[in-house]
């Protein structure tokens, strides 16, 4: 548990400074959401807190121009993949499998959630929405659609490798069975508009 806390939070950390880093602001574009630039907002501080139960990264930034800035600002989370080993500190939730909360000037934020799936760089998410099949990778939810789709998406999946094949004996009295589990990557990416305002400090806090 302390390795897999201090990993993710090694990845919180490093997730944190393309996004939310001095002058760095993000944009909505057809692809997608990128990064963009703007000089008139200063990040001033950065801290980080570590505990077994939770990471938190407090930023503080300051809007140097003579009016207030409406930019739109972005958190990127890790890249999550299937593993066999438990991840206690994964949630249930598809969309929010880390719990990210984000607060401004002490104030809850209600970001938006842009998730894309891939393998080798290849972008799939159409394709496994289009099947019915939920993104998040470590989600049993995920495993039992991709068992339940027809044999022949199932056998298009692992050609594709897009999934592995498992055989084992669940104890069910059923024998040895085969099941599906997931081969791409979730990218999840948290963003929202925020208002700068002109010639004062702005605190942003991310758990």
């Amino acid at each position: 548990m302390r390795r897999l806390i201090t990993g993710l939070a090694a990845a919180l950390a490093l997730a944190a400074l393309p996004a939310l880093a001095n002058e760095t602001s993000a944009e909505l574009a057809a692809g997608g959401l990128v990064l963009t630039q703007d000089a008139d907002i200063e990040m001033r501080s950065e801290d980080l807190f570590i505990s077994r139960d939770q990471v938190v990264v407090k930023y503080r930034f300051f809007n140097t121009a003579a009016r207030d800035k409406t930019i739109r600002v972005a958190f990127p989370m890790p890249e999550m993949e299937f593993s066999e080993s438990p991840l206690p500190a994964l949630t249930e939730d598809p969309a929010n499998l880390l719990g990210f909360a984000t607060t401004v000037d002490g104030r809850p934020v209600a970001a938006e959630v842009e998730q894309k799936a891939t393998r080798d760089g290849v972008d799939v998410t159409a394709r496994l929405k289009a099947l019915g099949v939920p993104l998040a990778p470590h989600l049993s939810a995920t495993w039992e659609a991709m068992d339940a789709l027809p044999e022949a998406e199932r056998e298009r999946l692992v050609a594709d490798e897009l999934a592995f094949i498992q055989e084992y004996d669940q104890g069910d009295g059923k024998g040895m069975q085969r099941h599906l589990f997931p081969r791409w990557k979730l990218s999840t990416i948290f963003h929202w508009e925020q208002t700068f305002p002109a010639g004062r400090e702005l605190a942003v806090e991310h758990r």
